[in-house]
C-alpha cells in the first residue's frame, strides 16, 4: 500500500470528476468483455488497465486513470491483432485442406 501511495496522489481531478464516472464504468465493462475472450495472454493488459484505473479513481489520481486507459487500449489492440492472426490462420489452413 505504501508503494501505491508513493506513486499516486491527487492529480488531474478533471479525469476523476463525477461527470466522468459513467465513462470510467463503460471502460471497465469494455475491458471486462475483452478479458472474456479465450485466447491465452490477451487478458493481461486489459486487467492491468482496469487495476490502474481503479487505483486512480480510489486515490483521485487522473494521471493513473489516464495510464490505465492507455494500457487498456493497448490491450484491445493486442486482442484485435490476436483475433486477426487466428482468423488468418484458420483461412490458410482451410485453403490448404481444400486445395489438396
Amino acid at each position: 500500500m505504501d508503494r501505491i501511495n508513493r506513486i499516486s496522489s491527487p492529480r488531474l481531478p478533471l479525469l476523476v470528476s463525477p461527470r466522468l464516472v459513467p465513462l470510467i464504468g463503460l471502460f471497465g465493462v469494455l475491458m471486462g468483455t475483452a478479458m472474456l475472450v479465450p485466447i491465452p495472454f490477451t487478458n493481461t493488459l486489459p486487467a492491468i488497465g482496469v487495476a490502474l484505473v481503479s487505483i486512480g479513481v480510489l486515490n483521485r489520481d487522473g494521471v493513473l486513470v489516464l495510464a490505465g486507459f492507455v494500457v487498456g487500449v493497448l490491450g484491445l489492440l493486442v486482442l484485435a491483432a490476436a483475433v486477426w492472426a487466428l482468423v488468418a490462420l484458420i483461412l490458410v489452413v482451410e485453403e490448404a485442406i481444400d486445395g489438396e
